[in-house]
C-alpha cells in the first residue's frame, strides 16, 4: 500500500469516526433533554425554531407568544434543537428545550424580572405563572394555572433528575412529520367544543384517549393551518371510523358562519342518507337507549329515515334563543307526522312527556330537557328552545360548497381571556376555527 493511499484511508476513518462521534453526541444531548419531558403528556409540538424564522417571516411575532424571543445566543438556549410544548394531563403547558449556555440564560431571565436561585445543581426561575429550571443542558418551563394543586417544585425537580425519556406514542407520531412545527395530541387535550361530541359517539370501552391526531402546522400573520391525521389503535374505533365514512357524504352546499354577526357559537354540517344514519346511530350505546325511549312516544325511527340529505346543527347564544341549539335537517318524505294524533296515547311512564303543538309541531320533555319539533317547508327543526321563539338561525350565514364529509365552525370569541397572558396578546386576532374532514380520518384545520 503506497503513502498516498494510507492517508487516503486513514483520512477517511477519522473521518467516520468524527461524523459518528457528532452524531453519537447530538443523539445523546437530544435524549437527555428530553428526559425532562413529563411521562402524561397528552398533547405534544415539535417547534424548530431557526427553521421557522427562516421559513416565516413573521415567526418572531408569533413564537415571542410562546415565551421563545431573541433568536440569538443572547437567551442561552439552544435553537439548532428543536424545542417541545407539551400539555400534561392535568392540562398545565410547558416548554422543554436544550441549552447551550446556562449563563447566558440566567442573564436573560434576571433582565427579564425573574427571581433566579440556585439549588440541587439546578437554577430556578419563576415569575408569576412562569416556573423554570435548568442546567447546563437542558430546560424545563412550566406555565402552571393558579387552580392547579400539583407541587411544582417537586414536580419540576423529578423531571431534570429522569435519566431518560419516558417513552411516547406522540413523540414516535411527531418523529414521523418533516415540518418545522408538528403536533400530536391525544383526543381529550382538544378544547371541549370539539371533544365532546367525538365522546358522544364513542363505542363502550373506549375513551377519547385511544384516538390520536397528529399534524404539521403552518404559520401566518393571521392564520394557521393545519393538515391533521386521526389514528388509534384500538379496532372498535377504527370500526367507528369506517362506519362514519359509509354514513357521511360530501356536504355539498352549507350555510357557513359570518364571523362578524355573534349570534351563532358554532355550526356543524352534515349530508346524509336517514336509513343509513339510523343505522349508524343505533349502533352508539347511548344513542339507541334514546332511541328506545322516543320510539314509546313518537316515530323515531320513521322521522330519521325520513332525512335525506343535508343536516346543520346550530348553537346559538344570547341574546337569540337564550343558547338555543337548533338541528335542521332536509326530508324526503314527511310520513312519520301521519300518527301525530296518536302519539300521546303511546306514553306508558312519566319519564317521557309529549304535548301537540300543531299538525306539523310538538314538544318532548325529556332527561328532564325540553325538546321541540317542527316541519316546515320540507325540512325537520329539532330545538332546545321553542323554535318559534328563535329566529332562523340562517340569517347570519352564507352558502359555501365543499366536497369534505363534515364541516365544523367554531366561534373563538375572547377564548383567549381563558389563556395565560403570554398567548393573549397573539391568539385574540382569532376569531373562529374551521375544522373540515376530508374523511373519518383525515382533517383539514383552519384558525382565523
Amino acid at each position: 500500500m503506497g503513502k498516498k493511499q494510507f492517508v487516503y484511508i486513514l483520512s477517511a476513518i477519522l473521518l467516520f469516526v468524527a461524523v459518528a462521534w457528532c452524531a453519537f453526541r447530538r443523539c445523546t444531548n437530544n435524549e437527555h433533554y428530553l428526559s425532562a419531558l413529563p411521562g402524561d403528556v397528552i398533547a405534544l409540538s415539535r417547534i424548530h425554531v431557526d427553521e421557522l424564522v427562516k421559513a416565516h417571516e413573521d415567526a418572531p411575532s408569533i413564537l415571542t407568544g410562546l415565551f421563545i424571543h431573541n433568536f440569538s445566543n443572547k437567551t442561552g438556549i439552544d435553537y439548532s434543537a428543536p424545542v417541545y410544548a407539551f400539555m400534561d394531563a392535568e392540562r398545565m403547558l410547558g416548554l422543554v428545550g436544550a441549552v447551550s449556555d446556562a449563563s447566558a440564560l440566567q442573564s436573560f431571565l434576571a433582565k427579564n424580572n425573574f427571581k433566579i436561585s440556585s439549588e440541587e445543581g439546578f437554577y430556578k426561575a419563576s415569575w408569576s405563572y412562569l416556573h423554570l429550571v435548568f442546567d447546563e443542558e437542558k430546560f424545563l418551563c412550566i406555565m402552571k394555572p393558579s387552580s392547579s394543586d400539583t407541587d411544582i417544585e417537586g414536580y419540576m425537580t423529578a423531571a431534570m433528575l429522569r435519566s431518560e425519556q419516558v417513552p411516547s406514542s406522540l413523540q414516535s407520531a411527531i418523529d414521523t412529520l418533516n415540518s418545522p412545527l408538528a403536533f400530536a395530541a391525544f383526543a381529550n387535550a382538544l378544547p371541549e367544543s370539539v371533544s365532546k361530541p367525538m365522546e358522544v359517539i364513542l363505542p363502550k370501552g373506549t375513551s377519547l384517549e385511544d384516538i390520536a391526531l397528529t399534524s404539521s402546522l403552518s404559520l401566518r400573520a393571521n392564520e394557521i393551518q393545519m393538515e391533521g391525521k386521526v389514528s388509534s389503535d384500538n379496532s372498535e374505533i377504527n370500526k367507528l371510523l369506517d362506519r362514519m365514512d359509509a354514513t357521511f357524504r360530501p356536504v355539498g352546499a352549507y350555510h357557513s358562519l359570518d364571523t362578524n354577526i355573534p349570534s351563532i357559537a358554532s355550526a356543524i354540517h352534515l349530508n346524509v342518507e336517514g336509513k343509513d344514519f339510523l343505522q349508524f346511530a343505533r349502533s352508539i350505546p347511548d344513542v339507541r337507549l334514546a332511541l328506545l325511549a322516543l320510539n314509546m312516544c313518537i316515530d323515531a325511527d320513521m322521522m330519521i329515515s325520513s332525512v335525506k340529505g343535508h343536516v346543520s346543527i346550530f348553537n346559538t347564544k344570547e341574546p337569540l334563543g337564550k343558547g338555543n341549539t337548533v338541528l335542521s335537517a332536509s326530508l324526503d318524505n314527511t310520513d312519520f307526522l301521519r300518527n301525530i294524533n296518536n302519539w300521546d296515547d303511546n306514553l306508558t311512564s312519566g319519564s317521557i312527556g309529549y304535548e301537540k303543538i300543531s299538525d306539523s309541531e310538538f314538544k318532548i320533555d325529556a332527561l328532564e330537557k325540553n325538546f321541540w319539533f317542527r316541519v316546515q317547508d320540507k325540512a325537520l327543526y329539532i330545538a332546545s328552545h321553542n323554535p318559534t321563539d328563535a329566529l332562523n338561525p340562517t340569517m347570519d350565514t352564507h352558502v359555501e360548497t365543499t366536497q369534505n364529509r363534515m364541516v365544523m365552525q367554531v366561534k373563538l370569541d375572547g377564548v383567549e381571556k381563558k389563556m395565560i397572558p403570554p398567548l393573549q396578546e397573539y391568539f385574540k386576532q382569532y376569531k373562529s376555527i374551521l375544522l373540515q374532514f376530508v374523511d373519518s380520518r383525515h382533517i383539514n384545520i383552519q384558525i382565523q
